[in-house]
């Protein structure tokens, strides 16, 4: 009786003990995935916030060396030079970081390096300047081109005419010049993008760059 008794105590305890492990391993088991639910729903979409601060401007309206009269575009070279278009003046300035007037180039008409409602730029490698001109307005030929100039703003070459064909353009706007030298050119009247390269690579460098 006291064997049967002993053994019965010995089955309880161990039912007992097996309860205890299975409910023991139950809760670590839903306590580390409610751990580990709320570390990823405080981690997802936790955004670095980013604010600017004014650093500095130049310019003014007027004629002049460093000022404007509507500005369109502005791009930075490989020096880290600004190079801005002038709509108003149909010229191009390009200044240091600091702002400091280094150059300008074009002035209003229908000749090489002229422009006519001058849009959107862009530079190469090189830092050669290319420049949309849809040469529109009262003084301008009917002729929309791109030009393509050296860092310095001399005249290298240009392209285009008005049409809808295979190189001819109605309202080239944006333009963009990848690392092989050839240029993407947007035309928001004909509704197409057209891609150039260029026949002779040899022509692409500076002649005056020294670096």
């Amino acid at each position: 009786m006291q064997a049967d008794l002993y053994e019965f105590k010995i089955k309880g305890f161990l039912m007992f003990f097996i309860a205890f492990l299975v409910t023991s391993l139950v809760f670590i088991i839903v306590g580390s995935s409610t751990s580990l639910g709320s570390t990823q729903t405080d981690t997802v979409g936790d955004d670095v916030q980013q604010t600017y601060t004014f650093v500095k401007k130049w310019g003014s309206f007027g004629t002049g060396d460093g000022q404007f009269n509507l500005p369109v575009s502005v791009i930075i070279d490989s020096k880290g030079n600004l190079i801005v278009n002038d709509r108003g003046h149909n010229h191009v300035q390009k200044f240091d970081t600091d702002g400091k007037f280094l150059l300008r180039f074009g002035s209003t008409g229908t000749g090489d390096g002229q422009f006519s409602e001058v849009e959107h730029m862009a530079t190469d490698k090189f830092d050669n300047i290319y420049v949309n001109d849809p040469q529109s307005g009262d003084t301008g030929s009917g002729n929309p081109r791109v030009e393509k100039f050296d860092t310095n703003g001399k005249f290298i070459t240009k392209w285009g005419s008005f049409g809808t064909g295979d190189g001819q353009f109605k309202d080239p706007e944006h333009l963009t010049v990848d690392s092989e030298g050839n240029v993407y050119v947007t035309d928001k009247a004909n509704n197409n993008i057209q891609v150039f390269k260029p026949v002779n690579n040899t022509s692409t460098k500076n002649i005056n760059d020294n670096d």
